[in-house]
């Protein structure tokens, strides 16, 4: 899921973030115009923001690559990271800008429904970068793949990164529901459900857990509130209507 959104949350880098990269004033503008969706006026921005220090320069073309992908153009997205990860001498300093690169990579080619090519990227940006977002991402990728205990080692890490997140207990929820640790699934769900009352993967899941144990009572009920909470307008994935189809399976 995600990302996803496993948790996909969506990206690692928020717009709010951008100019972390540079000095605030360079960018202020560029950001304002991002956070306001206003993507094809903040492309033409960063491009004219292409300073020459070198911190200035990633920045612009990570600016330019983000908002590419949010009006859907990937190519174009593909063409900035390339220019940006294909740098000789990058110093350690600049590595969070090099992972959120590789990220975002993986994100375009998880639309482009690409999994092998997706996790092959998102795990070159764990080699910048480590959080419970990413490890979670990348364990979701997995899934994908069918690849459920590898899949759980890196929903193990994402959990141990960061205890307060939603997304890397319903995730690993999920893997457990897949390698048919249905008590373990539960406990991780009803966690995610504590601290996240608002998503409507959770209740997916859920649905999906108590499908498993053949409560068709509690799994529909879960599959409506997943809807009720936003389900087909929420994340990036490609499942909007996944939830029609189990209800049609079993709720009618």
């Amino acid at each position: 899921m995600i990302p996803t959104r496993i948790f996909i949350a969506f990206l690692l880098l928020s717009a709010q973030s951008l100019s972390a990269f540079a000095q605030k004033t360079i960018y202020d503008k560029c950001d304002e115009l991002f956070r306001n969706k206003n993507y094809r006026e903040a492309i033409s921005c960063y491009s004219g923001k292409q300073a020459a220090s070198q911190l200035d320069s990633l920045s612009a073309y990570y600016g330019i690559a983000y908002s590419f992908y949010k009006i859907e153009r990937y190519d174009s997205a593909k063409i900035n990271l390339a220019l940006l990860i294909n740098r000789n001498n990058i110093e350690k300093k600049y590595y969070g800008i090099i992972g959120n690169a590789y990220y975002l990579l993986g994100r375009i080619y998880s639309k482009e429904k690409e999994p092998e090519t997706e996790l092959l990227y998102l795990k070159e940006a764990n080699k910048y970068i480590d959080n419970s977002n990413l490890n979670t991402t990348i364990g979701y990728d997995l899934v994908k793949l069918k690849r459920y205990n590898d899949a759980l080692a890196y929903m193990d890490k994402g959990v141990q990164l960061d205890s307060t997140s939603d997304a890397a207990y319903n995730n690993r929820g999920l893997v457990y529901i897949k390698l048919h640790q249905l008590d373990k699934a539960e406990q991780d769900l009803k966690k995610a459900l504590k601290l996240n009352t608002k998503n409507p993967y959770i209740y997916k899941h859920l649905g999906l857990l108590y499908m498993n144990k053949n409560d068709k009572v509690l799994a529909c009920y879960y599959f409506q509130a997943a809807l009720d909470k936003g389900y087909r307008e929420y994340g990036n994935e490609s499942d909007k209507n996944e939830i029609d189809e189990l209800q049609n399976q079993i709720c009618k």
